[in-house]
């Protein structure tokens, strides 16, 4: 009979010989996730059948507190926070990298070495400032300097502010942009100061120019301008031609004739009265100068208020057309693009809005001309620039449209060419109008530019 061999099966691999099931390890916890069940051992790590670490502890409270679904406005407040946190371990690693041992810093204009543990000793060895304390104060150094107010720093320094309306200081943004408008503003107030200044000394070394310019403003010429006499000034004196020239000159301006004047002049001679009467009259001319005086003073006040009306009546005028973003000349109606196309100098086509627009003809800048600096808007020295290239092309350009009433349409039918119409369309835009003149000038500006 033969042996009979014992016959080895691979496990499972037979309904006969079903698998035997694992025997878990002992010691272990359950842990339920959700629809997952995990075997947790003593360390607190999720393992198999055979105590391999599947899921470590710190993995399963990430699956136990999941993190929140962000919105994209929580994303980027978290980002930024984050950012700032980065800056801030980068700005204490910074400020722990300057506190070595050997290292110097100064307090109160006083020098002081380091030691060992970062703290600031005096020569004893005594400690001043610890490290913790110089760290606050290395970063609050560091942050003050961050946040200086340039402009407020410069108006300290130099004692420059700038006023606005109600004689009020002007407020700047701490930025390049602000800190340029400032300096615009010191520029254009140091000319204006330094005109005042030359204005006085005029008016003081030749006084009658006072008088001129107050003629001048009142009646528009120098036509019956006479050089008046102070009459505060005038002392009577012994001088009998003095008496009768005093005498004189207050009877006219009471409104005697010459005949009557030297009748009256002959009996107080006789009566030895002239220099009393002199002295009546010299009291009457103060009295009439002062009188004169404040008369033209409210008649200038009087035209330069008007004047002023008209300004501000134009500008405003000028800021509701941008605002209706329409233009109306003569019996037509032009809207007024919010995004316009500008031409550049360099030839390049740059996008302007309507602010850029309104500051274009409103907005005050420095310009240097011939080494003299000039404050005007961008269209003033436009307009100057353009002034200095006209020519009689241009002049009768302009009377030929007065003439047709600015009706363009013969022009362009005659030059069908693409280019020359383009240069008729460019001209006659800025021939029929947009807005004349410039924020608080009203004129055109001769310039010395060549």
């Amino acid at each position: 009979m033969a042996e009979i061999k014992n016959i080895v099966l691979p496990v499972g691999g037979h309904q006969n010989n079903p698998t035997v099931p694992p025997v878990v390890p002992a010691g272990l916890t359950e842990l339920t996730i959700g629809n997952d069940k995990y075997n947790i051992n003593t360390n607190g790590d999720a393992v198999d059948t055979t105590g391999k670490v599947i899921k470590t502890k710190v993995e399963l409270e990430t699956l136990k507190n999941p993190a929140p679904i962000l919105t994209e406005a929580e994303k980027a407040a978290k980002l930024l926070a984050d950012t700032e946190a980065a800056k801030k371990a980068d700005k204490l690693a910074a400020v722990n990298s300057q506190l070595i041992e050997g290292a110097e810093i100064e307090l109160d204009d006083i020098k002081y070495k380091l030691n060992k543990d970062g703290n600031a000793v005096d020569a004893t060895g005594k400690v001043v400032k610890t490290k913790d304390e110089l760290k606050a104060l290395l970063i609050a150094a560091e942050e003050t300097a961050n946040e200086l107010d340039y402009i407020s720093e410069i108006q300290k320094a130099t004692n420059l502010t700038i006023l606005g309306e109600n004689n009020q200081p002007i407020t700047y943004e701490n930025t390049v942009s602000g800190i340029t408008q400032y300096v615009q503003d010191i520029h254009k107030e140091g000319r204006k100061l330094g005109a005042t200044e030359y204005e006085r000394e005029l008016l003081t070394r030749y006084p009658i120019l006072n008088d001129v310019i107050q003629h001048l403003t009142i009646n528009g010429s120098l036509k019956d301008f006479v050089e008046d006499v102070d009459y505060g000034k005038v002392t009577i004196s012994d001088d009998e031609k003095q008496h009768i020239d005093i005498y004189t000159k207050a009877k006219l301006k009471q409104g005697l004739s010459q005949n009557e004047i030297t009748d009256l002049i002959g009996y107080l001679k006789a009566d030895k009265k002239l220099k009393a009467a002199a002295e009546t009259s010299l009291t009457y001319l103060r009295t009439d100068q002062t009188n004169a005086a404040t008369k033209r003073a409210n008649d200038i006040a009087a035209i330069r208020a008007s004047e002023d009306a008209e300004r501000i009546t134009y500008w405003n005028e000028v800021k509701n057309i941008i605002t209706s973003k329409q233009l109306i000349v003569g019996d037509k109606k032009f809207a007024i693009p919010e995004i316009i196309k500008v031409k550049e100098a360099d030839g390049k086509i740059a996008t302007k809005t309507l602010k850029d627009f309104q500051d274009y003809i409103e907005k005050p800048l420095n310009f240097n001309i011939d080494g003299q600096i000039y404050t005007m808007t961008q269209l003033e020295y436009d307009e100057a620039i353009e002034d200095t290239k006209r020519t009689p092309h241009h002049d009768l350009f302009d009377a030929y449209r007065k003439f047709t009433k600015y009706d363009d349409s013969q022009l362009i039918a005659a030059n069908a060419s693409d280019n020359v119409v383009k240069k008729i369309i460019k001209l006659s835009t800025k021939a029929s109008g947009g807005v004349s003149g410039a924020a608080g000038t009203g004129g055109k500006l001769v310039l010395p530019i060549k």
